[in-house]
């Protein structure tokens, strides 16, 4: 999957390359409040939420049934690192990212009396 809008819309994000072979791995901008990169030592103001671009590579394991069962996310590069303040009018925040993403969040399916027995 890719993922490059970084339109002038809610949050302004974007940049994800996921690919998967029982792994996904990628990298992207992320949407930070100031209080975690304060935190961190960044010399930024808590109160603000910032966007995050960074150079990071991500491990996502699943076991034999598909289910995520771990990650591993690390910086590999923190000298192209940038943080870029927000407009607050512009920060995306979760209600508006649930509202977003309802129409394609499918519930799970019904239990399978068949398959149950394979359950760990």
């Amino acid at each position: 999957m890719e993922f490059g809008y970084a339109g002038g819309g809610l949050g302004k994000g974007g940049k994800v390359t996921p690919y998967t072979d029982r792994t996904m791995v990628g990298g992207g901008e992320i949407q930070t409040p100031g209080s975690i990169l304060a935190a961190d030592g960044a010399p930024v103001d808590p109160d603000a939420v910032y966007l995050v671009k960074t150079a990071e590579h991500m491990i996502w394991l699943y076991d034999d049934r598909g289910r995520l069962v771990g990650e591993d996310v690390w910086e590999y590069d923190e000298s192209v690192r940038e943080i870029i303040a927000l407009d607050p009018a512009m920060v995306l925040t979760a209600e508006q990212s649930g509202k977003l993403l309802a129409p394609l969040i499918k519930p799970l399916p019904a239990p399978n009396p068949f398959t149950a027995a394979m359950a760990v």
